[in-house]
């Protein structure tokens, strides 16, 4: 068994990673603004000097790193400043594992296939990071990460892009919401995620690991099945392209591995359930 260090291990992806590895046996130190280890850092501790200290001797007793820190809320990355911490705070953890001789993974975005955007530029810029680093013979792998979902990712909603919170958030306001059915994207399932990303972690790859269901779907189609969850199918409506409802979203550039997993009704069923009933725990 190993001993693991996450960065951003209280978000989404770092909260299920953290249960897995502790499941399998693994020991987990935690670097992240929520979590006691190494005091409270948030983002800009791990890309400012007084962290310096501290990271390096968290990295030095590990046996892997996991690099999931970063801003998840896309559109704030149109602040300069905001990108530059996720840069800035990337290269950290880069030169200290490199320091080290110590494998780490860094987590990426399927929005660094194009980075037609400024958080797919961030992504891509700190891609082109692990890439330099490990083209320098050190042990660094990518793994980029497509539309994740599941139970816990309702603590994301206030974050723009997260489409299975907000359709749900919506529905259960009773909101009436319009999708057009040539909006797509490859849903996977965060446990399905976190078992390769594990795979991953200890051996890093050649190649960027793409991690996605292999499998394109309508927003409309996630739409009817949420609805259909919360027996409010009455509050869909189809719209045409542009007219209005959910943004559109670009198609991935080309096609992912596949990773079989689980189905995307039984995903969302159990996404749906598990919100619902952290709302009904919260109003008691």
């Amino acid at each position: 068994m190993a001993t693991v260090l996450i960065t951003g291990s209280s978000g989404f992806v770092g909260k299920a990673m953290t249960k897995h590895l502790v499941a399998q046996g693994h020991v987990v130190m935690l670097f992240d603004r929520d979590q006691p280890f190494l005091n409270r850092f948030d983002l800009y501790d791990l890309a400012g000097p007084r962290c310096n200290t501290l990271l390096s001797s968290g990295i030095e007793s590990a046996d892997a790193v996991l690099h999931l820190a970063g801003n998840a809320d896309t559109a704030a990355h149109r602040n300069r400043e905001v990108q530059a911490n996720d840069i800035v705070a990337a290269t950290r953890v880069l030169t200290v594992c490199a320091m080290f001789e110590k494998p780490v993974l860094v987590a990426s975005s399927a929005y660094a296939l194009t980075r037609n955007t400024p958080y797919g530029w961030t992504k891509g810029v700190i891609e082109d990071l692990a890439l330099a680093f490990r083209e320098r013979g050190h042990p660094v792998g990518i793994v980029r990460l497509f539309n994740l979902y599941g139970p816990g990712q309702e603590q994301a909603v206030t974050y723009r892009g997260t489409v299975m919170t907000d359709l749900i958030r919506r529905f259960a306001a009773g909101d009436t919401i319009a999708v057009s059915d040539d909006q797509e994207r490859d849903f996977v399932f965060i446990d399905d995620a976190v078992r390769m990303i594990e795979q991953a972690m200890f051996r890093p790859p050649e190649q960027v690991v793409e991690i996605g269901s292999g499998v394109m779907t309508s927003i409309w189609d996630v739409a009817r099945l949420i609805a259909q969850e919360l027996g409010c199918g009455d509050l869909l409506s189809r719209t045409t392209a542009g007219a209005g409802g959910l943004a559109p979203y670009d198609r991935p550039a080309r096609t992912l591995v596949g990773l079989a997993g689980t189905p995307l009704g039984l995903g969302i069923a159990k996404t749906v359930n598990h919100i619902t009933s952290q709302w009904k725990e919260a109003a008691r």
